[in-house]
């Protein structure tokens, strides 16, 4: 199974690819069967086919990370597609590929947000596109404004074990903005 994680706001995606691993470790402890996958490297592709196409250790589900996928070059990108395409990892329930990309975004003309997706878009296209056949589950972590951005304030504030008034979560929203890195 592929998980496409991707967005602008790449303190939630982190979160998100953070919480996955650390489900997938509280479940496999041996961590024999986990691994991440920088494409900025030449050789991720083939090391990502070899750990996924491996037999598992100690009958554990496999978890695999992929990071930098859209900085890999195009031919890369095109091979990465072709093996989604032509392995058993999209119908597969021991097998997990995790892809979190944070993107940037571009205001066109028209005020209509959109991806800054360079040498990427067959990539992303590829991922996402369900009426093309999406080859993964995509989750959008788009920045948070208003009252998502306040609830989600609330909720990490309570996380953390603090309260906070409302007062407070509309001045910190206010200054801080949607960088949840600054918070």
């Amino acid at each position: 199974m592929v998980f496409f994680f991707y967005g602008a706001d790449g303190y939630r995606l982190r979160q998100k690819t953070n919480s996955v691993i650390e489900q997938y470790q509280a479940k496999h402890k041996s961590g024999l069967n986990f691994s991440r996958f920088d494409f900025g490297e030449s050789e991720a592709l083939d090391k990502l086919k070899n750990f996924l196409d491996s037999s598992p250790m100690f009958a554990e589900k496999k978890l695999a990370i992929a990071e930098n996928l859209f900085s890999a070059s195009g031919d890369k990108q095109e091979r990465f597609v072709a093996y989604l395409e032509n392995s058993d990892i999209l119908k597969s329930q021991d097998k997990f590929l995790v892809v979190a990309q944070e993107l940037a975004i571009s205001e066109d003309k028209k005020s209509k947000q959109e991806y800054v997706l360079k040498d990427s878009q067959e990539l992303f296209k590829a991922l996402v596109d369900v009426s093309a056949g999406a080859l993964a589950k995509a989750e959008e972590f788009d920045y948070l404004t208003g009252a998502k951005l306040e609830a989600w304030i609330k909720k990490e504030t309570e996380s953390a074990g603090a309260k906070i008034d409302t007062g407070a979560i509309r001045k910190l929203a206010a200054f801080v903005g949607a960088d949840l890195w600054q918070m």
